[in-house]
This record gives C-alpha cells, structure tokens and sequence, in this order.
C-alpha cells in the first residue's frame, strides 16, 4: 500500500488520481463503505477494493457517474482528480458515456473489452443501458456482453428480461435522454409495459425521454399539438416544460372529470382542441367556475340520493389543527368553492376510498389529497387557491404530518419555486 491510499486527511474529498499508475482512488465511506481503486483504461480498468489492509480484485462496480465529478464549473479536489482520469480514456469513448449516467464503470470496462458496443451507444442509448443494468447485476462476463452486442438486438431485451419484439427495439431507438439514471430504466420498464402508451409513441421518429414519466400518468396528452412538438424536438425538453407536462396530467384527469359533471357531450374533444398549455388550464378554470356555481344544495342532494349517504369512508389519517379531513359531501363542495378549484368533482374517488381530501389551514391555506397504498399513505397532490402550487414549507408541512401518522411521504408533488 503506497501513501496515496492511506486514509485522506481531508475526509470531504472523495476522489484522488495516482498519476504516475493513471488510477483513480475512490474513498467515499458514507456512499460505498470502502475505499476503491480504479484501474486505467489501458489496464482494463480493474477494480479493486482495500479490505484488511490489503487490496483485493472485485468483480463488482460503484454504480456511480464519473462524468458527472467534472460537469460543475467550480474546480474542486474531487473534480480535477476525476477529469485527470477520465483523460486517460479516449475521448471518443468519453464522450459517448456521458449520457449514461447509471453503471457508468461497468459501461467504460464493458467499451473496452467489447468496442462494438459504442455503436450501439450512438444507435440506441436506453438499450445500451439496460444491457449494462443488467450486466453489473448479473456480473456477466465480457464474453456473454459480445455475443449479445454482435447477435440481435431483441436478445438484449430478453437478457433483461424484457419481452421483445422488433417493434420495441425500433421504440428504444427512438429514445432519446439528457442522461439515463436509475429512475429512467425505472420509466422505461413501465413505458413496455404500457401498451396503450407505446402504440401512441410508435408514430414519433424522436421521443423525449424526460417526459415519458407525465405521459405515463396521461398518454392522451399526446393528442396535443403542442406536448406532440416537445415530444419529438431534438433540442430536448427544460426542466420546467417537464414540470408543465406534469401539471398538465394532473388537469387533463379534472378536466375530463369536470366535463362529466356538467354534461359536456364530449370533454376529451375540448381539451384535444387546445393548442397552448395555457388553453388547457383556461378550460379547466371555466368549468371549474361552472361547477362550483351550481346550486350547492341540489347537487349535494342529488348525490347524496345516489351514495345513500352524504358522509364519506373514514380517512386513513385523523388529522390535526392544521390539516382537516373533509367528510362530507357539504364540505368537499364548499372547499371546491371556496378555493376556486375543482376537487368538488372528487366526490366519486372519495366515496369509493379510491382518495381522500384535506384542508389545510396551516402555513397556507390548501387542500390536500391523500392516496392509501400498499406501502402506506402518500400524497398525491397539495394545492392553493385557484389550483396554484404550495410553497415549500407547505410541502414540508404535509410529508411531516403524513410521517407522524404513518404515511410514506409525497408522490410527485411540484412545490412553487
């Protein structure tokens, strides 16, 4: 054991660069529990890890980006170590790893022993990021990556244990990511799952992949001329045009829901007609007015006469000085009303147990629903006057409330920023 591997003095850098063997020593305790050394791209990049007092070759690799260390614009101990290793690999191989932010080591060994993978890295990203997945959980050989990468390319597929057909591999093509993680597999395996949601994507040539995950809660939001045109840019998508989808999938369902309540022949066609985020969220609102300013009085009896009842399932949380549930018909309508939104319209979820809703008082006033799952309670969404996103603090307020009363936390909650 040479001195660049003893334990650093300064415990807050987690990377260190031997130049003169072109290793990368990787002390990061709180993220892997061990002390790493890369070897060079010209010695394959071996690993090895630091186990009682000596080093010993592992078969497995930190699923950690390298490429991500040298993004930041500010230099750092850490950075400088990471960049002076990575010049070690050829800039044609760097360069191409850069998307796949998951399993990035693996991916580098893999490159180098197989070099008809980066191909396919240019052909088909997200394919080639299930391969590696699937390699660094199974510890494949390089031999067994080789005969996939040279053999067809649903035989990936099935390796991954994805049922496949050249349909799937042509959608994957298609697939396009700013930088491919754990969470965008994740997406992807629910998107071949979803068959309604790729018969739809079969018709672009380009598909973005951040907003696969808002298309998923809604594929009709692919009728619109304007999520068509995102979908399929090859400039990619911004956050807050991802954050706008979200918003957007969250509306279509009231819209739709809305409709219905007031006998609108056909609510799909209207919103399909909508050329702009903003004509969505304007046809939301007036029927949202329309509904809350019908008579209170007859559709609560009317839908009591439907239920038998006016009182609600009981909720899986009691609830606090700062957070009420709504119990009845009455008081889910007035906090529609009151809040100028559209969870008068959830009474049908309430009723069968499918949600339940909350008014929340403190630090904003809100309201809050709730979904019971198998893993606990989560919420689905928070959301203020005229149906505008909370602040932080009352994000914050909520998964602490959820915590205490045995919940899981919040499900894809968009705080305002």
């Amino acid at each position: 054991m040479t001195a660049i591997v003893t334990p650093a003095a300064t415990p807050e850098v987690g990377f260190r660069f031997d130049a003169t063997r072109g290793r990368l020593i990787v002390d990061l305790p709180p993220r892997i529990g061990a002390v790493l050394e890369l070897d060079s791209w010209q010695n394959g990049l071996t690993v090895r890890a630091f186990i009682e007092g000596a080093w010993e070759d592992v078969d497995t690799t930190p699923a950690f980006s390298l490429t991500d260390w040298i993004e930041p614009d500010t230099a750092t101990p850490d950075t400088i170590a990471v960049a002076a290793y990575l010049d070690g690999v050829p800039a044609s191989v760097r360069d191409r790893v850069r998307t796949l932010g998951w399993h990035q080591i693996k991916l580098l060994q893999v490159a180098r022993a197989v070099p008809e993978l980066l191909p396919l890295v240019d052909d088909s990203p997200v394919l080639v990021a299930l391969l590696i997945d699937w390699i660094a959980r199974t510890e494949a050989t390089h031999e067994r990556a080789r005969w996939l990468v040279l053999g067809p390319r649903p035989e990936i597929l099935r390796a991954a244990g994805i049922a496949s057909t050249a349909a799937t591999v042509k959608l994957l093509g298609r697939l396009r990511f700013e930088r491919i993680g754990a969470s965008d597999l994740t997406t992807v395996r629910e998107l071949l799952a979803n068959t309604a949601l790729t018969t739809l994507l079969a018709l672009f040539r380009r598909i973005n992949g951040e907003l696969l995950r808002p298309l998923l809660l809604r594929p009709s939001l692919t009728s619109l001329p304007f999520i068509r045109a995102s979908i399929a840019s090859p400039a990619g998508v911004d956050d807050a045009s991802v954050r706008e989808c979200f918003a957007l999938a969250a509306e279509f369902g009231d819209v739709e829901r809305v409709g219905r309540r007031l006998g609108v022949r056909d609510p799909t066609a209207a919103y399909r007609a909508c050329t702009t985020a903003g004509a969505v969220r304007r046809l939301h609102d007036r029927w949202t007015e329309r509904l809350n300013g019908m008579p209170l009085r007859h559709r609560i009896e009317a839908l009591a006469r439907t239920y038998g009842t006016d009182t609600f399932p009981a909720p899986p949380l009691l609830g606090s000085d700062a957070i009420v549930p709504i119990t009845t018909l009455a008081d889910l309508m007035a906090e529609g009303a009151e809040l100028h939104h559209c969870v008068g319209s959830y009474h049908e979820q309430v009723m069968s147990g499918r949600c339940y809703i909350y008014r929340v008082l403190v630090p904003e006033r809100a309201t809050l629903e709730v979904v019971a799952t198998a893993a606990g309670v989560v919420i689905r969404q928070i959301r203020g006057v005229c149906n505008q996103p909370v602040s932080a603090a009352t994000v914050l307020a909520g998964e602490e409330w959820v915590r205490r009363g045995g919940g899981t936390g919040v499900d894809a909650v968009q705080p305002r920023t």
